[in-house]
């Protein structure tokens, strides 16, 4: 039997003991309930929001929705346990969390089926690149990295182009393919389907998407 539940998770840093070999601090989670949250307000832990996935007796999985630093956007790969999760929410994530999983699609059989699925919404696109942009972006006071942006070549244009330009559906297209692979054969959890998606294409996408998640 599969259950899902709404959770909050107790996320905090354990620094490794002397002699572990570890010298970073390691981030923990665990669930606790919602009445218990107002006593653990100090500045070096975070309460997170999560979905508890757990299939039969298995260790539980979790999906997290949330995340509060910084007002960073929920980022669908970030997911814990044994069974392969991902949750695509109505928004579009940061392209700098499609890249990292672009990263580990590219020049793999799965990068064919992004670009099936590109194609679906733009018949001339030929490929897709993530290159790095020339203006940093800051995550936290002090802190900043560069942010990744996607390139498209199209049939038409002698020169890459952004993806944005093309419009909302190759986004929201590529959001959807690109976190199907992290949930194969798991639970995938998608939050308005339709969201930016021409009703014409809905079959397709459908299609690509199951197969996809299908698929070893």
């Amino acid at each position: 039997m599969l259950t899902l539940e709404h959770v909050y998770l107790l996320e905090y840093q354990d620094v490794p003991s002397e002699g572990s070999g570890l010298s970073d601090p390691i981030t923990r989670r665990r669930p606790i309930p919602k009445s218990s949250i107002p006593n653990f307000s100090r500045p070096d832990t975070v309460i997170r929001q999560a979905i508890m996935v757990r299939k039969g007796k298995e260790n539980p999985s979790y999906i997290i929705l949330d995340v509060p630093r910084y007002g960073r956007r929920p980022t669908p790969t970030e997911t814990t346990g044994m069974m392969p999760c991902s949750f695509i929410p109505t928004q579009f994530v940061s392209m700098n969390d499609l890249a990292r999983v672009w990263d580990k699609v590219a020049l793999t059989e799965h990068e064919r089926v992004v670009n099936e699925a590109l194609r679906y919404i733009a018949p001339d696109f030929e490929g897709l690149v993530f290159v790095e942009s020339d203006e940093p972006h800051y995550v936290a006071p002090g802190r900043r990295e560069f942010q990744r942006v996607a390139k498209v070549r199209m049939a038409d244009s002698p020169r890459p182009i952004s993806l944005n330009s093309l419009g909302d559906g190759m986004l929201r297209v590529l959001q959807l393919i690109l976190h199907v692979f992290q949930a194969r054969g798991g639970l995938l959890l998608i939050d308005e389907f339709e969201n930016g998606l021409h009703y014409s294409v809905f079959r397709r996408i459908f299609g690509l998407l199951y197969s996809s998640w299908r698929s070893n």
